[in-house]
């Protein structure tokens, strides 16, 4: 027969074993880490063109952004932070394209095009700047695209020609293209396991378009829509049959207009639609002539320079348009 003092070291180390059971499933798990890395042009870069030349002129841009205030990656982090810790790595640039650009690689070699960007953030990743330790959830954003449609208006104003429907159809074959080649490495790069592509900017919206080609370029960014649409459920499908564990997203789905709907739904409503608080006389990647000037009060413009939006609807595209659709998607909290 036991001894009670057995019996109760019995029930001691029952008790204690029942106990650590109940603690192991009530523990919380730790709040989720996320690590953000962004690719894409001006409207995303915060830095790293003018760290690497000096531009945008600071003296009318703000902080080495391409408008007067944050940009979207600026008040995205902070809203995030609120719930959840999260880390961004940007490898934006101003001017960069989809597609490589020899006119930009020659007169603008610092300028990172979206294959370079993608090619960074692999090598970021393997050789543990990027670190497993760093997130829990690692998530390419890619929202580029603007800059390859506006160089082909460029070059046929220069030459004095319109977009022939030809030109048209290559050129978005090839944006297109250049976003599945880097959305298809990214989807194959360790720890990832989201994918979000952006949908091209209203460029036609931009002081900077003639309005005689407003409604060509308009036309041009809904095909631009509807073809990466079909391209990503193409390479998701691709993914899915080879059991990768990945999704890629086109954030919005087919709801092609989100961005352009912040145009009017900001409030207060700008009061200048068409025209910008700075006509820029050269470029965002040149210094300002000394004798140009802004307007008093940038934010009642929709736009802040030629092509580039005010701060204002930055914070509307981050609050308004990003974080709602990535939280749609279960994609950040």
């Amino acid at each position: 027969m036991a001894s009670a003092a057995s019996i109760l070291a019995l029930l001691l180390v029952f008790t204690t074993a029942a106990v650590d059971k109940v603690a192991a499933r009530a523990a919380p798990k730790p709040p989720t880490k996320y690590v953000l890395a962004i690719l894409g042009d001006s409207l995303s870069d915060t830095g790293n063109t003018f760290r690497a030349a000096k531009v945008p002129d600071t003296d009318f841009y703000w902080h080495g952004r391409y408008t007067d205030g944050p940009n979207w990656v600026d008040y995205m982090q902070p809203a995030v932070m609120q719930k959840r810790e999260v880390q961004v790595f940007n490898y934006a640039h101003g001017a960069a394209t989809a597609c490589s650009d020899n006119l930009i690689s020659t007169y603008l070699p610092f300028v990172k095009d979206l294959g370079n960007q993608t090619t960074n953030f692999v090598a970021d990743v393997m050789s543990g700047a990027i670190s497993p330790g760093q997130y829990d959830k690692l998530i390419p954003v890619q929202w580029i695209g603007q800059n390859d449609i506006n160089n082909a208006l460029r070059r046929a104003l220069e030459a004095g020609s319109a977009l022939s429907d030809t030109a048209v159809a290559a050129l978005i074959q090839s944006l297109i293209n250049c976003r599945m080649v880097s959305a298809r490495t990214l989807a194959g790069v360790p720890g990832v396991k989201d994918v979000v592509l952006i949908p091209m900017a209203p460029l036609h919206g931009s002081p900077g378009v003639p309005a005689a080609f407003k409604p060509k370029v308009k036309e041009v960014v809904a095909m631009v829509a509807q073809y990466t649409l079909k391209a990503v459920a193409a390479l998701q499908s691709a993914l899915d049959a080879a059991k990768a564990g990945v999704n890629v997203h086109y954030l919005g789905g087919d709801d092609f207009n989100w961005i352009e709907a912040g145009f009017t739904s900001i409030h207060p409503p700008f009061k200048h639609m068409d025209v910008p608080c700075f006509l820029n006389p050269t470029s965002s990647m040149s210094q300002v002539p000394e004798n140009a000037t802004a307007c008093d009060v940038p934010t009642e413009y929709l736009f802040f320079d030629n092509v580039h939006p005010e701060t204002r609807f930055h914070q509307w595209f981050t609050n308004k348009g990003f974080l709602p659709r990535m939280r749609q998607l279960d994609l950040l909290p």
